[in-house]
């Protein structure tokens, strides 16, 4: 795949008397190297590997296409415009269609972290989407918020992946390029993506059912709303993907779907909340209190200990198309956050927050405007809290009072969480959580046979185990 950007220079908007970053061919010889390295030899995984396009024919005949990518800087006939703005300028890079930005510092890895920005960026240059949840601008306080920029964004658990956090390539960012070598030569041609000891192949997605390109790769095979099943109280969404053997499904990297196991599907369980603190507006403790349950959820639904992810998985076929037989679909519940309360005005993080959420308002003299901006949150409070399942509300109890978990109905969705001296938000709500989805028990009392449920209508002749 060849790729032709034209790199320019440009000012860093906050120092408009600054000049604009000097694009030297030193810098665009580094820059080019270290992303087709990336992309090509694995090279910020510690790796030196291929990846290729393997298929056989009927006979038995094999054929094998390389995967190369070339990136080309240029001056005239570009794809991309690349806008190169210096080093520390504020905001994020990102890439259009025709016209891209990139911080100065972005054309290599970090040294801490491993993150490369540009590579990232190059991955959207290829078409692919990003695979995390936004954590900034949903009003979700840094976790996950409700909006998804794929279905139910089952990779955001594969926590080094380049489409995530910058850092590692996956044998699945190919997938789309098997497909359309097959769809070119036709006659029920199909491919294998072959990277190191990775063979990534899933179903195709059947042709002519959307007028953009898609594989199942990006887009599930099913993605669903459960209201009032098996109790009036549940309410949930269910996402069912296809997963292929890659660092993320094959088992055999820490960081994998489920370490030690080789899996072919995950069925994600996303409970959308709102989130009301009632005594405080503080960013910080909402923010601990957030990635607190966030946590503990995760920790109680999905870990089968302390170190390894994956708790529950279902065997079942589809019950739809393509014609999937699964033996290892695992079971994840992804918790989504939204919080209508807005950090005080001498807040510390005040604004901070508001640049994240993109809300930062100014008043005529330039300075920050919190009446203004407060407003702005409340409207992207708004514009979202439509799409959430249950509304919980979490206060500090009084001097006679325990800590309790109380919903304000049999059958309601509202759950007020009081903490106590030794109990926190986060251990009251993944208690409760088994209730959101129709379970009348305590997290602690639920069993495997408890979960079947949540694979009616998808999964045929399903069961359930743990890994």
């Amino acid at each position: 795949m060849h790729l032709r950007w034209e790199f320019q220079g440009v000012q860093d908007p906050g120092k408009p008397t600054d000049p604009p970053f000097n694009v030297a061919p030193e810098w665009i010889e580094t820059t080019v190297k270290n992303i087709t390295g990336f992309w090509n030899n694995r090279t910020q995984a510690g790796m030196d590997q291929l990846t290729a396009l393997t298929s056989q024919d009927a006979a038995g005949k094999k054929r094998r296409i390389l995967i190369r990518y070339y990136l080309e800087p240029v001056k005239a006939d570009r794809h991309t415009l690349i806008k190169v703005f210096p080093a520390g300028t504020n905001g994020r890079s990102n890439m259009g269609v025709s016209t891209g930005e990139l911080r100065a510092s972005d054309n290599e890895p970090n040294k801490e972290t491993r993150r490369f920005t540009a590579a990232h960026e190059f991955g959207h240059a290829t078409s692919l989407s990003d695979e995390y949840v936004e954590n900034s601008k949903d009003a979700s306080y840094l976790e996950a918020g409700f909006k998804s920029y794929t279905p139910g964004s089952p990779y955001d658990f594969d926590r080094d992946a380049d489409m995530v956090a910058n850092k590692e390539v996956r044998a699945r960012y190919y997938w789309h390029l098997a497909e359309w070598v097959a769809s070119v030569e036709g006659g029920g041609a199909s491919y294998t993506v072959e990277q190191g000891n990775y063979r990534y192949q899933i179903a195709p997605y059947p042709k002519g059912l959307s007028p953009r390109i898609r594989t199942y790769h990006s887009y599930p095979v099913v993605e669903m709303s459960v209201v009032n099943r098996p109790s009036p109280r549940a309410k949930y969404d269910v996402v069912l993907n296809l997963i292929g053997q890659d660092d993320f499904g094959k088992g055999d990297r820490p960081g994998s779907l489920a370490p030690g196991h080789v899996t072919d599907g995950l069925l994600l369980v996303l409970l959308k909340m709102k989130i009301n603190f009632i005594e405080t507006n503080d960013f910080w403790a909402i923010r601990n209190t957030l990635s607190a349950i966030d946590r503990k959820i995760k920790r109680t639904f999905n870990y089968r200990d302390d170190d390894h992810q994956g708790k529950w998985y279902f065997r079942g076929r589809f019950s739809g198309s393509p014609a999937v037989e699964f033996s290892k679909c695992a079971l994840l519940f992804f918790p989504r956050f939204l919080v209508p309360n807005f950090p005080g005005p001498k807040d510390s993080m005040v604004e901070d927050y508001a640049r994240d959420v993109e809300v930062y308002q100014e008043d005529a003299n330039k300075k920050f405007d919190y009446v203004h901006t407060s407003r702005e949150y409340t409207k992207v409070v708004t514009a979202l809290e439509g799409m959430r399942h249950f509304d919980v509300f979490i206060k500090s109890a009084g001097v006679f009072e325990e800590h309790s978990a109380a919903w304000d109905s049999p059958q309601g969705r509202k759950l007020t969480l009081t903490t106590g001296w030794f109990t926190d938000a986060d251990e009251l709500l993944a208690a409760e959580l088994p209730r959101m989805i129709g379970i009348e028990k305590k997290a602690e009392d639920v069993t495997a046979a408890d979960l079947l449920h949540v694979a009616d209508g998808i999964l045929l002749d399903a069961s359930i185990d743990r890994f």
